[in-house]
């Protein structure tokens, strides 16, 4: 009996197996303009695989959904390729990503259905909202509009929005004091989920080694010697808190940049991901010994 029951079980998919089977090739980053899932020729791929001894000649439309926030962003189906794609029998067809865009190349906004989101919070170079998504793909037997013979849909994926991270301590211009002093920073997201994935690499330049520098190329040219650079995972950096940061000098300026990155490549950021190059001094400021002199040496005068 227990035989019998397994064989049952087994038999399902292979009677149940439609006649062709669409894999979606498809990987991180995913876009977040939903055009570029339509358009953009260098996104995925796709097999084909025909399951039956028959030559079968399709077309395929695709729509991205969401699963939760009621976004649907597809074709409509009078978009179908001049060309069809013709699979042989028990054969297998790939199509890289310039092959795929030749499918819409005339495609505009008017050939896609946009379900779920406010019209006036989207154009045709429209970001999605964020939720979790997949993408599918939908095979048509290219002699009847109306046969939908399989559909293939990427595992589900996130898109978060983050705006650009916020450094809170030291503040601008700081005079800090101790060797050992606390950087702290709002990545500025709000789901907690995400928030708790994130990554941070902190970058810090002793400025009066590098004066007239302009602070936004100083940053990113890589043979400015940092006083620091490394990935954290917490929202916080203890400076030279075990002893092991280079000590800084007296009277120097320092500037300060946090960049937030998502290793699951889900969440963008403004400024991607980094935050305002922030300045401070240690020790003490020397334009603030600069002004009192004035005023010493008047009242020196009088003597």
């Amino acid at each position: 009996m227990g035989f019998i029951l397994a064989l049952i079980i087994l038999s399902f998919p292979i009677m149940g197996q439609r006649p062709i089977e669409v894999i979606i090739n498809f990987t991180p980053p995913y876009p977040r303009e939903f055009t570029a899932y339509f358009n953009n020729p260098q996104a995925y791929s796709i097999t084909a695989i025909n399951h039956t001894e028959q030559e079968v000649t399709v077309y395929f439309l695709g729509e991205i959904r969401g699963t939760s926030n009621g976004v649907l962003i597809r074709t409509l189906p009078s978009l179908r390729a001049d060309i069809p794609v013709t699979i042989p029998p028990l054969g297998v067809v790939n199509l890289n990503g310039e092959e795929i865009a030749g499918l819409y190349n005339d495609a505009t906004s008017d050939d896609l259905e946009i379900i779920g989101i406010p019209p006036q919070e989207l154009n045709v170079n429209g970001m999605l909202p964020e939720g979790e998504y997949v993408w599918c793909i939908n095979a048509y037997e290219f002699n009847n509009n109306n046969l939908p013979l399989s559909s293939g849909c990427t595992m589900p994926f996130s898109i978060y929005y983050g705006d650009q991270l916020n450094i809170i301590t030291p503040y601008e211009d700081e005079v800090v004091t101790n060797d050992v002093f606390t950087i702290f920073w709002d990545p500025v997201i709000s789901d907690p989920t995400k928030r708790d994935q994130l990554e941070y690499e902190i970058k810090i330049i002793d400025l009066t080694e590098y004066p007239q520098s302009d602070l936004d190329l100083l940053f990113l040219d890589g043979s400015a010697q940092a006083l620091l650079d490394k990935v954290v995972y917490d929202e916080t950096y203890i400076y030279n808190n075990d002893g092991s940061d280079w000590d800084m000098i007296d009277g120097h300026q320092y500037g300060l940049r946090i960049r937030a990155v998502d290793p699951f490549n889900e969440v963008q950021f403004g400024n991607n991901g980094y935050s305002e190059i922030r300045t401070f001094w240690f020790g003490f400021n020397p334009n603030d010994n600069e002004e009192e002199e004035p005023a010493s040496n008047a009242v020196s005068g009088l003597f």
